[in-house]
Parts: C-alpha cells; sequence; structure tokens
C-alpha cells in the first residue's frame, strides 16, 4: 500500500502537464529545485518560499534521555535538524481543505 501524499515523481510530472514540459526535462527541473533548497538551508540555515513556509536549520545540543523500553538513561549526540514553519497562507489553505 501506498504512502499518502505526493512523491517527486508526481510533482514532475504535474510541472509537465501544466508547462507542456517533458517528463525528463520536468523531473530535472524538480531534482535541480530541491538540490538549491537543500544546498540553501546547508549553507546558510534557512530557506525562506513566501506562502508557503520558512524552513530553518538548527543546532540541538547533547543531551540526555531515557529509553522508554529499558528505562536507561542515554545520551542523545547534538546535531544539526531542520525546522518548518508554515506561512500563514500556507496555513490558510490547509485549513479550507479540512
Amino acid at each position: 500500500m501506498r504512502e499518502p501524499g505526493i512523491t517527486r515523481e508526481e510533482i514532475a510530472f504535474d510541472v509537465a502537464l501544466e508547462t507542456g514540459f517533458s517528463n525528463r526535462y520536468s523531473r530535472d527541473l524538480v531534482d535541480q529545485v530541491f538540490k538549491c533548497a537543500s544546498q540553501g538551508i546547508a549553507d546558510d540555515g534557512f530557506l525562506r518560499i513566501r506562502g508557503v513556509g520558512l524552513w530553518k536549520a538548527i543546532h540541538k545540543k547533547r543531551r540526555l534521555a531515557r529509553n522508554p523500553k529499558t528505562g536507561k538513561d542515554a545520551w542523545i549526540t547534538a546535531r544539526r535538524v531542520v525546522t518548518f514553519k508554515a506561512g500563514k497562507a500556507f496555513k490558510r489553505k490547509i485549513k479550507q481543505e479540512d
């Protein structure tokens, strides 16, 4: 069974339908957009798309946690993660579809 959501291939197919570009060109275009977005977040620490939202790379400190199965303490390493905050227009669009 397929997971809900949309895949990169489906986005490329939609781009091809809307623009008249070939499927291959649309797939390459979508791949390039995601590559630039990922690189922007990695290099600059954030990506803002008006009407959609803000992706932000944040640093999480090393912390002590507890394994829920065993109850033992375990250290979680410091790491960099990406967060997303939806923009107002995006939130309105999601609420309309409920």
